[in-house]
């Protein structure tokens, strides 16, 4: 049987670790209520954040999503880089459910239209 590629170094771990424990905690969730969240299991959250388990690609790629964490602060945490406002509006926007984006841009489209008269 084949074996699974390893996606991250010791480093990428520990600093994952890091950034979903300080979103979680940012956010004023529970493990339990982070995990209910993304879908997983409570035991399975603790699993990564104290590096019991390494996340697949998949579990990752949807932790990543779902929180609107930034990937560059994971994979590139030696490089101090600020996301740009639209940046951050992207990531927030993946997070919404598809009428609340569609709200959200009505409300953009109406600003901006408000502003360029």
């Amino acid at each position: 049987m084949p074996q699974k590629k390893k996606i991250a170094t010791k480093d990428t771990l520990d600093t994952f670790e890091a950034v979903l424990r300080t979103e979680r905690l940012r956010r004023g969730w529970t493990l339990e209520k982070t995990a209910e969240f993304l879908g997983i299991s409570g035991r399975h959250l603790w699993d990564l954040e104290h590096s019991r388990k390494k996340p697949s690609f998949g579990t990752l790629y949807h932790i990543i999503r779902s929180l609107g964490l930034d990937a560059n602060s994971i994979f590139y945490p030696g490089i101090n880089q600020e996301s740009s406002p639209a940046e951050q509006v992207a990531r927030l926007l993946y997070q919404c459910e598809v009428h609340e984006a569609d709200t959200a841009l009505a409300l953009v489209e109406a600003f901006l239209s408000r502003i360029a008269k």
